[in-house]
């Protein structure tokens, strides 16, 4: 590179824009009359002391006598960062590189140029210019740490994590790469790793507030809830009004069923939510954590949305990369579609539980079926079977695939629907590459996802009426019966060998007490709900209510809400967690389900209805808050237990608590088993425990259907293609009858790596409710020495690790 000298270096200046000759309001420190030093240490005191404005002036006064000094346009850089001008940053930073050239002084401008891409998401720009800044200087740890960020921000920790590594073998005492590295092991599961780096770093930096969050955490995935709940109120302490933990303590107390200031602690976050989507920023409650609390319909669709936007800004640079093939439209003919099912709970997981018969029974001549495997194998029986239906050479094993790998895999195997079966939603960005002519949202996530690149959601007319249609981003495939599919009748026949006695002795249930129950996650149980049921129980003296045993702290919680409200300890009796078979079997030991308010029973409230009991529900207006009433209107006999009050929900429970009344429901309930078997007795309590209430909805129907509703969607995405000569229809056209439109650690963890193009994103889903909220603030960390702390421009994504960029 030639030699650059001042006329050069203000010709630079020039021709990038600079206005460097012009100020205003000059600090009274800063002339041009000062002595070289002086003015350097007057410009750096400003910004020491968080006098950005003044610092820039300073800085910029700077530059302009003395164009040649790299230091300085790194600052200049550094400041435009901190008050949010990315133009600024990117300009004074590039000339900062362009100064220092290919050598070790260009490394430090160049990551600063890095650090402005990512600032405004600009990953593989920003991720070339910290390769670049570490092959300028093979000791820029700064570069290392913020090149773990990029590369995890896609989940591609095969190659985040040796680079954490790396850096702390330089400069064993930076902090952003021991919280990052541990945040990396946290998200792989590797949860031991992780508390062992991240336990001693919150020890060295007690007020390091991204520190405690990651360490709440990670103590909150091994159930030490009580700790991680102390560790997020230590982090609010630090910063009173960030909504990351915010978020995340409202959520710890929900689990371990601590209701002090629970309204108090919703109404801010709903006010920071609200603020977010006001901004189109992205907002810190993720999709799933929507579910949980007592959002209205607009406020999800907008976190959903902002969410899929995310997604799609993460990989938006990889898109003119991908082969010609992505983004195209499903063409005619189609003799035999094929469909492919991706999901991370191919495991001893609720989904694989509802879905491990549906594959089997797909017409082999109409479909060819994939499975998509997120998840590392865990030897269960529902993914051998799952396998063993679809066949190993159908089963993708993509555990730990970057998101652009697995959607290049979709998109080699030519699949023509995919359909997108994620609970928390954190496997976006593969969808927004758009791998498939068709993606839909199913089954395990009961909302929208609020993608553009999502085409259809599959429900059914009660958990989604039409009247609700604006707040899907997806047009609505309605089933002729509920959506949820479910296998009880092929796998789980009612076993004649234990009576009811036998079943309640066993868990120690009163033999002759009225069983009340409600096997949700103990999180799920709102204080509005649980009023109504203890006062249900007042009435109904000789009664108990069977909960899940979930933890120590959640047990111990739940029992003395009940004697707060004047009802024994000893009436609350705790369910051990079994097998899916052994609790299918022993549900039937009680007498009437109670459904939560905000987050409704779905797989429970089949369970339940499976074993002939009543389920008592109060519909909402989300989807979330009908997914009970959707599985009654499967029972038709049993509907009647479906209220329209909180009062009315009180009343039928006391009244289905009386014999007769219960008998009635009895014989309603197995109506439709006596019809299908040809029998006419009677049902009463004597032979009440020999009857199997199978009265769940025909599998083999319900695949039909589910089929026909594929088979539209690909009809229709092709009929457009042979019709070229009219527009696409609007999201709000007239569709057949089945739709309805909106309007609009340790170095010794194995990684194990995969070809992909750059950048990854993976993340296991965990139906455990103790998955840490990502955060998205990024601490400014300096290898030149320590600084003030900064958050620079929030980055959320739904894994469970904040990463600490440096800067």
């Amino acid at each position: 590179m030639f030699p650059l000298n001042r006329a050069h270096l203000v010709s630079l200046v020039l021709v990038l824009g600079l206005p460097l000759l012009v100020f205003t309001s000059l600090p009274d420190d800063c002339h041009a009359d000062l002595p070289r030093e002086v003015l350097w240490n007057a410009s750096y005191d400003y910004g020491k002391h968080g006098l950005f404005d003044e610092s820039r002036l300073c800085f910029e006064l700077f530059a302009s006598i003395y164009p040649e000094s790299i230091k300085a346009w790194c600052l200049l850089s550094e400041i435009h960062g901190r008050i949010g001008n990315f133009d600024g940053a990117l300009i004074h930073a590039r000339i900062a590189a362009r100064i220092g050239g290919e050598t070790a002084d260009g490394a430090e401008g160049t990551f600063l140029l890095a650090n402005a891409h990512m600032s405004v998401h600009n990953y593989g720009l920003a991720k070339q210019s910290y390769y670049r800044a570490i092959r300028l200087d093979p000791k820029h740890v700064n570069s290392m740490v913020n090149l773990g960020v990029v590369l995890g921000n896609n989940n591609d920790f095969a190659e985040a994590i040796p680079l954490y590594q790396h850096a702390l073998k330089i400069k064993p005492d930076i902090m952003a790469a021991r919280h990052n590295l541990g945040s990396a092991l946290h998200t792989l599961k590797h949860h031991a790793h992780a508390l062992a780096i991240l336990e001693p770093l919150v020890k060295d930096e007690p007020d390091c507030f991204e520190c405690l969050l990651s360490l709440g955490h990670a103590l909150s995935e091994v159930k030490n809830l009580e700790r991680s709940k102390d560790m997020y109120k230590k982090a609010m302490d630090i910063r009173p009004w960030d909504a990351d933990a915010l978020l995340n303590y409202y959520h710890t107390k929900q689990q371990v069923i601590d209701w002090d200031e629970r309204d108090f602690l919703f109404e801010k976050l709903k006010n920071v939510t609200e603020q977010q989507l006001s901004q189109r920023h992205l907002t810190t409650v993720g999709p799933y954590y929507s579910l949980l609390s007592p959002f209205d319909s607009e406020q999800m669709l907008g976190i959903a949305e902002s969410h899929a936007i995310r997604a799609l800004e993460k990989v938006r640079y990889k898109i003119p990369f991908l082969p010609s093939s992505f983004g195209l439209e499903l063409e005619p003919p189609l003799h035999r579609l094929r469909i492919g099912y991706m999901m991370a709970d191919f495991r001893h997981h609720v989904t694989a539980h509802l879905l491990q018969t549906v594959f089997q029974r797909h017409d082999e001549e109409r479909f060819e079926i994939f499975c998509y495997a997120l998840n590392k194998d865990d030897r269960s029986a529902f993914r051998r079977k799952i396998r063993e239906s679809v066949g190993d050479d159908h089963f993708r094993e993509l555990d730990r695939f970057t998101d652009d790998a697995v959607a290049i895999q979709v998109n080699g195997d030519l699949v023509d629907l995919l359909i997108d079966t994620d609970y928390y939603k954190s496997r976006l960005s593969i969808l927004a590459l758009r791998p498939a002519p068709i993606q839909v949202n199913f089954l395990a996530h009961p909302g929208t996802s609020g993608a553009e690149f999502v085409d259809h959601i599959i429900a059914d007319r009660i958990v989604a009426p039409p009247d609700n249609a604006l707040f899907f981003s997806e047009s609505i495939f309605y089933m002729s019966h509920h959506y949820q599919v479910n296998d009880h009748r092929a796998s789980y026949p009612i076993r004649p060998e234990k009576t009811i006695s036998e079943i309640r002795r066993k868990e120690r249930l009163p033999e002759h007490a009225f069983v009340f129950c409600n096997f949700n996650g103990l999180y799920k149980i709102e204080p509005q709900v649980f009023e109504i049921w203890v006062r249900i129980m007042h009435r109904v003296p000789d009664s108990v209510l069977w909960l899940v045993n979930e933890n120590n702290e959640s047990n111990a919680n739940i029992l003395r809400q009940a004697e707060v409200r004047g009802i024994s300890s000893s009436r609350i009796i705790l369910a051990e967690r079994e097998d899916f078979a052994e609790h299918i079997f022993r549900v039937r030991a009680a007498d009437m389900f109670l459904d939560c308010l905000t987050y409704n029973a779905h797989t429970t409230a089949v369970d339940s209805l499976w074993g002939g009991l009543p389920v008592m529900t109060l519909p909402g207006w989300n989807m979330n808050m009908r997914l009970a009433t959707g599985a009654l209107s499967s029972f038709g006999p049993a509907s009647e237990t479906c209220v329209r009050t909180e009062s009315e929900y009180e009343e039928i429970a006391v009244a289905l608590a009386q014999r007769k009344m219960r008998i009635r429901m009895r014989n309603r309930l197995y109506a439709e088993w006596r019809l299908a078997h040809g029998g006419k007795e009677e049902v009463t309590l004597s032979n009440m425990e020999d009857i199997n209430g199978n009265t769940l909805p025909n599998r083999t129907g319900w695949v039909k259907d589910f089929e026909g509703g594929l088979r539209m969607m690909a009809d229709m995405s092709a009929s457009i293609l042979l019709t070229p000569q009219l527009p696409r229809p609007p999201r709000c056209s007239f569709l057949p009858a089945h739709y309805s439109l909106p309007l609009q650690a340790g170095s010794d963890v194995e990684i194990p790596r995969h070809n992909s193009m750059p950048g990854a994103e993976q993340a296991e889903s965990d139906e455990d409710a103790g998955a840490g909220v990502t955060l998205g603030e990024m601490k400014i960390v300096d290898a030149r020495g320590p600084k003030e702390e900064k958050s620079l421009s929030g980055d959320k994504t739904q894994h469970s690790f904040a990463s600490l960029p440096c800067s």
